[in-house]
């Protein structure tokens, strides 16, 4: 008897052992089998409630939270309004193991010059001007960028590169063109 006993005790503890590893927040179905926390406010997938990350105030994309050990990929949402070192202000931050990286700081910069300093060229000629000329954010990470010179000056031709918007003069002219600069900044 006492061996019967002893199994069936095994069972139980060996059952309650296999529990899954999934977690459901909300609603009385079973967790999502891909995802480690499942949250949802009912079982309808049609929820009207989001996830609110914990606010903190960073002040230095290099410096990591005080007092508390953080991990890479560990998300926030910065509060502060004056950062520095790489941080854009408020918004989502996750860890990347050296610095804090905005999530969702991605906008579109978009500017038009006229570019007096291409005027001056001789045919044949060009010249790189600086991104920091165009008005770019000093602060600003350039991603992405590509310019158009305005159709009226068909003598220039633009592309941009890592130092700045070249800019050549194909043929002879007097009139300084145009150039629209459009980037993804962070």
């Amino acid at each position: 008897m006492k061996k019967v006993f002893f199994l069936m005790l095994f069972f139980v503890v060996l059952g309650a052992a296999s529990v899954s590893a999934q977690v459901r927040i909300g609603g009385d179905g079973e967790p999502n089998e891909a995802a480690i926390l499942d949250l949802n406010e009912d079982d309808t997938n049609t929820g009207t409630k989001g996830l609110a990350l914990p606010r903190v105030s960073l002040t230095d994309a290099t410096i990591a939270l005080p007092g508390t050990p953080t991990v890479d990929g560990m998300l926030v949402y910065n509060t502060n309004t004056s950062t520095s070192n790489g941080l854009s202000g408020i918004g989502i931050y996750y860890w990347d193991n050296t610095k804090w990286v905005g999530l969702m700081g991605t906008r579109l910069w978009t500017t038009t010059r006229q570019c007096t300093e291409a005027g001056a060229l001789a045919a044949g000629g060009s010249r790189t001007i600086p991104f920091s000329t165009f008005g770019a954010p000093a602060s600003a990470s350039i991603e992405t960028c590509f310019c158009t010179v305005s159709a009226a000056v068909s003598a220039y031709g633009a592309r941009v590169t890592a130092g700045g918007v070249l800019v050549s003069k194909e043929t002879a002219s007097s009139v300084s063109p145009y150039v629209n600069l459009y980037c993804l900044i962070h």
